[in-house]
């Protein structure tokens, strides 16, 4: 079975269960899901690095800031700014959650594969999961077949 490690990066935890209950929903019975958690945007650029990284979901107005002197800087831009120079050593997909709509373009500029507005349309945010991950649409129950009590009950009468 597929592993997918996904680095999901908010400091709101009912994020952090809504998403990471979507991503294993999308990868249920093809990929293990694997999760680590960020919770500010130092812990974004350190954890965002690593190249066992398949996906990167991140919060940008959920981040705790840096607690460096750029703490200043807001956070879309310290979060744009963390993307930019992930993307520019790998290709992990980087999805950014609960966007406003005129910060898109700053995320989508800097590198983000795509940017959800809030509140977060969950069909579309699987679909963008299945096509980056390179996975199967909802699997379909198996057709009822083959032998069962009820059957053989059946047919003895």
């Amino acid at each position: 079975m597929k592993r997918v490690n996904l680095l999901l990066a908010s400091s709101d935890r009912r994020v952090h269960s809504i998403v990471e209950a979507t991503v294993r929903d999308v990868c249920y019975e093809q990929a293990l899901v694997e999760c680590t958690r960020a919770h500010g945007v130092e812990d974004f650029l350190r954890h965002s690095g690593s190249r066992w990284l398949d996906l990167i979901l991140v919060e940008p107005d959920n981040l705790r800031p840096s607690s460096r002197r750029q703490s200043r800087r807001p956070m879309l831009e310290q979060t744009a700014e963390a993307i930019r120079s992930l993307k520019s050593q790998r290709t992990t997909p980087v999805l950014a959650l609960n966007v406003a709509p005129q910060h898109h373009t700053t995320l989508l500029e800097a590198g983000a594969d795509n940017a959800f507005a809030y509140p977060l349309d969950a069909e579309a945010l699987k679909a963008e999961l299945r096509r980056l991950l390179r996975l199967d649409g909802p699997s379909e129950p198996a057709p009822a077949g083959g032998w069962s009590l009820a059957s053989v009950f059946l047919k003895g009468l």
